[in-house]
């Protein structure tokens, strides 16, 4: 509604949690004064209330006796007094015999000929409270206000006063967390506090920012003082695939009702956001003496004319502000949420932020683990490198990384990519032995999944560094049958194919060996013997 969009230039306030037109008192008469002139007729005076019930028990009320049908008590005022946030006329009113009273407003500087006017029904012999509704209003400087009597008979007025719409006031949120931050000392040299409330109409943004030195010039809009706004109006948390992409444009920007705003000191709104021009947008810029505030009213159905916002709703949300003291060689960046240096192509790193009652919302804290990862295999290349591959976790936002292990023991981290149903990670340069990885996902914010373990291979080199005096083994490559011969006594004998798979093992308990591998398949296998002193290991060759 336009009421949503127009600039608040008249009875502004700010009360330390949003800001809005405050209730503006035209009369209780409790003093004996009243401000109010006669149209026609007596003039009106304050008196003792003739009815008091529960309606108005109060003791002084206005009197005005016009002695005509349409009469007017009204009160001048040399500025407009309303204001878009101004929804309603309220007043205890009484006519003795009944009747109807009329809000009359006009006498605008902008527009002269027009007027605004609503009649109610009032009956005799007892007080009513009245409401004229002047939330559809789209002129606010009219500067005469009136009521005016249907009938000719007395009217009794009290308890006047135009009311606004009631913005509670939210808790302060805080952008504090230092994604890449070196040159911010502390608070007095940069630090922005936020306010954001709703209603079903309207988003009301304030943010607050300390800097002891403001740079704009030159460089490009994101390279000098700025904060950045993320929205995301179904909150859909379009995740950056694979995770910490560097592709432009990010992949959420196609989505309807996903924005990224911006705003900086000194600059309008159209100037930094010309490509949301369908948003409708009230905005308001003011230096203090210590920084600079921004203002932003956004009009819910022109950021998604699909949305209806209410309770219990999730919106993405999310801040991120940059302090440039050093311009153009470093940004100073913190955000409210969003952990990671890319927020602004990455939406599902955005706050998830749940709206509560009296316009007030809480942030949604993500302690959900991932799944585990499925599958995990892993595959011996080029003799000392293993590949483990897995199946992709999945997640309630996205899943960040993977960590591996070496048994308990972590040895890599690698980013995930969440457009791949299988990730992987080579793992190279490993020694000779036996080995079982383990694959664990972590989230955004920490939480890590159950680990994943992966089948076990073995990783045997060149014999021939390996090869004693006392053993031989022979012949290399070999047709059919595989010659022992030891000055030990050798009790078992495994073959391993080029994976790290143990495909045969041989027990011999002697010396000497003849081991028939005719029906092997040709390729490169590895054999292990392991004799009362010692294992050796060889590479051979089946032809």
């Amino acid at each position: 509604m336009k009421k949503t969009l127009q600039f608040l230039a008249c009875a502004l306030m700010f009360t330390g949690s949003s800001y809005a037109a405050s209730d503006i008192i035209l009369g209780d008469f409790e003093d004996n004064n009243s401000s109010f002139y006669k149209w026609s007729g007596d003039n009106p005076v304050v008196v003792d209330n003739p009815n008091p019930d529960s309606v108005n028990s109060s003791s002084k009320v206005l009197l005005y006796n016009a002695h005509q049908a349409w009469g007017g008590v009204a009160r001048w005022f040399n500025n407009g007094i309303l204001t878009p946030d101004h929804i309603k006329i309220e007043a205890d009113v009484y006519i003795p015999g009944g009747g109807g009273i009329q809000l009359y407003m006009d006498n605008s500087p902008t527009n002269s000929s027009s007027k605004f006017t609503q009649f109610k029904n009032v009956t005799g012999d007892s007080w009513q409270h009245v409401v004229f509704d002047i939330s559809s209003l789209t002129l606010f400087d009219y500067r005469q206000i009136a009521f005016q009597n249907s009938v000719d008979t007395a009217l009794y007025l009290d308890n006047i006063k135009i009311v606004a719409k009631v913005v509670i006031p939210a808790d302060t949120f805080v952008v504090a967390k230092k994604l890449d931050a070196p040159g911010i000392t502390d608070d007095n040299d940069y630090s922005v506090k936020g306010i954001l409330t709703w209603d079903t109409d309207s988003l009301y943004l304030t943010l607050m920012v300390k800097d002891d030195t403001i740079v704009l010039e030159p460089g490009n809009p994101w390279d000098v003082d700025n904060i950045e706004i993320y929205l995301d109006m179904k909150n859909l948390k379009t995740a950056d695939c694979p995770r910490n992409n560097t592709s432009w444009p990010p992949s959420w920007q196609s989505n309807y009702g996903m924005y990224q705003f911006r705003v900086s000191p000194q600059k309008t709104w159209e100037s930094l956001n010309g490509s949301y021009s369908n948003v409708k947008v009230n905005y308001r810029y003011e230096a203090t003496a210590d920084g600079y505030n921004f203002y932003i009213n956004f009009a819910v159905k022109s950021l998604d004319s699909t949305v209806n916002l209410a309770v219990g709703d999730s919106i993405g949300f999310d801040i991120l502000a940059s302090d440039d003291d050093t311009n153009p060689a470093v940004r100073n960046q913190v955000s409210y949420h969003s952990p990671v240096t890319t927020i602004y192509r990455d939406a599902a790193s955005w706050a998830t932020i749940v709206l509560t009652e009296n316009g007030k919302f809480v942030k949604a804290e993500d302690n959900i683990a991932p799944t585990a990862p499925g599958n995990v295999t892993a595959e011996i290349v080029n003799t000392t490198n293993v590949k483990l591959t897995w199946d992709v976790s999945t997640d309630n936002i996205v899943v960040q990384s993977y960590v591996i292990f070496n048994g308990n023991t972590p040895i890599d981290t690698v980013v995930a990519d969440c457009s791949k149903a299988k990730n992987s990670v080579t793992i190279r340069n490993l020694t000779d032995g036996t080995y079982t990885f383990k694959v664990k996902a972590v989230d955004l914010y920490g939480n890590a999944s159950a680990s994943a373990s992966s089948n076990t291979v073995t990783i045997i080199t060149d014999a021939v560094a390996h090869v004693s005096t006392g053993l031989s083994i022979y012949p290399n490559p070999v047709a059919d049958v595989l010659n022992i011969r030891s000055s030990d006594n050798v009790r078992q004998i495994t073959l391993y194919n080029i994976t790290g798979q143990a495909c045969r093992v041989f027990m011999i308990n002697s010396n000497n060996a003849n081991i028939d591998l005719s029906n092997l398949n040709p390729g490169i296998y590895f054999i292990k013997a392991e004799t009362d002193n010692s294992n050796v290991i060889q590479r051979i060759m089946k032809k």
